[in-house]
């Protein structure tokens, strides 16, 4: 549609263009662009190969501190609901979870 108009039917078209009217998600009213070079671009960064990882420091106390932001970020993942306050009326208190802990 973006590249020409007249490839989509009559009420396609229609809706289309009511849509350029709509602003964007930001806020601003730019409108839509053709996104095959986009497409474009991740076939490019696909056919690059993988990406590349970050290799573990020779810190053994930087290697530490990483696991155990792991684990915590797994721990709310987890057990976070038990901890979260769920009780308007403050009837019950909140239990203790050491795993939650930093």
């Amino acid at each position: 549609y973006l590249n020409n108009p007249g490839s989509v039917p009559d009420n396609w078209r229609a809706y289309f263009d009511a849509m350029q009217h709509v602003p964007a998600v930001d806020g601003s009213n730019k409108p839509d662009v053709a996104h095959a070079s986009v497409i474009a671009s991740f076939a490019e960064r696909a056919k690059a190969g993988p990406i590349r990882t970050v290799t573990a420091s020779a810190d053994a106390e930087m290697g530490r501190k990483r696991v155990a932001v792991t684990q915590l970020i797994a721990a709310y993942r987890y057990l976070g609901s038990r901890w979260a306050n769920l009780d308007p009326l403050q009837r019950q208190e909140r239990p203790s979870i050491p795993e939650l802990e930093p």
